[in-house]
C-alpha cells in the first residue's frame, strides 16, 4: 500500500506525493513527482527545504536543462499558410 503525503513546492504548491522516486531525463538528479490541485504533474528535488515541514523545490527551477522541456506553442490556425 501507498502512502501518500501532502507537500509543499516552492512554498505555495500544494502536491499529492505517493513517496515514489525517479531521476530527472536530462541531469539525473534524483526527483519526486507531485500531483498539484490542478491534477498536473510537478517534478521537485528530493532535498527538502525545510528539516521540520515537508518543503521542497520545483525541480525546474534548479535543472540545467529546463529550457529543453517546455512547451513549444503551437500557432493558431489563423497564422500560418492560410492567410496568404
Amino acid at each position: 500500500m501507498t502512502d501518500y503525503q501532502t507537500i509543499m513546492v516552492n512554498g505555495k504548491i500544494a502536491c499529492v506525493w505517493d513517496g515514489r522516486t525517479a531521476h530527472c531525463k536530462k541531469c539525473n538528479t534524483a526527483i519526486g513527482w507531485g500531483i498539484t490541485t490542478n491534477n498536473k504533474r510537478m517534478p521537485f528535488d528530493l532535498v527538502q527545504l525545510d528539516p521540520t515541514k515537508p518543503r521542497y523545490e520545483a525541480h525546474w527551477a534548479n535543472c540545467p536543462n529546463r529550457d529543453d522541456f517546455r512547451r513549444v506553442e503551437k500557432p493558431k490556425q489563423s497564422e500560418g499558410l492560410h492567410d496568404r
